[in-house]
């Protein structure tokens, strides 16, 4: 699961926080051999993007188009995206049991409800791995032209920059 919404705009990763998932994701790569991988990019909602594959040229192919507003950058609901998945392994007959690896900066609106999550796994073999991008002090979120030039940062409603921080004690619940 890749968090797509706006604040993996922050630029505290190799470039950005989305360019350090896909980064991670693909070192992940090349420790599979013959796994079942699906990409489920998430924001306000979430979707399968790449259905389940042990295709690694495809996987790669699809990991380079992930992009913040792919799915629109309002939000980063993590429960969407975890029932989601839950509906997705339901409905498999591939595997019997599942890694599931989130990569976000932990900024999850609404934030999660643990027994929610819980009952959506239930009685299934998941075990999960949660990866925290983005740094404890924050960063702003730049807005970029087609050039990639600095157009603005994120400001909130007072003229304030935004500053984007990854979320330890929100990820740790996760």
């Amino acid at each position: 699961i890749v968090d797509t919404s706006l604040s993996m705009l922050a630029e505290d990763g190799v470039k950005t926080r989305l360019d350090l998932a896909k980064y991670h994701i693909h070192q992940l790569l090349s420790k599979v051999d013959g796994d079942f991988l699906s990409i489920i990019p998430y924001s306000s909602t979430a979707y399968t993007y790449l259905p389940l594959t042990t295709d690694i040229t495809a996987i790669d192919l699809f990991l380079d188009d992930l992009y913040v507003g792919m799915i629109g950058s309002s939000g980063s609901n993590i429960t969407q995206a975890l029932k989601h998945v839950s509906e997705v392994i339901k409905n498999n007959t591939i595997a019997q049991s599942a890694t599931l690896v989130v990569f976000s900066d932990g900024e999850f609106t609404p934030q999660i409800n643990q027994d929610e999550i819980e009952g959506l796994f239930k009685g299934k073999a998941i075990d999960s791995v949660v990866v925290g991008l983005g740094t404890l002090q924050g960063e702003p979120i730049p807005f970029r032209d087609v050039d990639n030039n600095l157009i603005e940062y994120k400001k909130d409603n007072y003229g304030n920059i935004v500053l984007s921080k990854r979320m330890d004690d929100q990820l740790e619940r996760l």
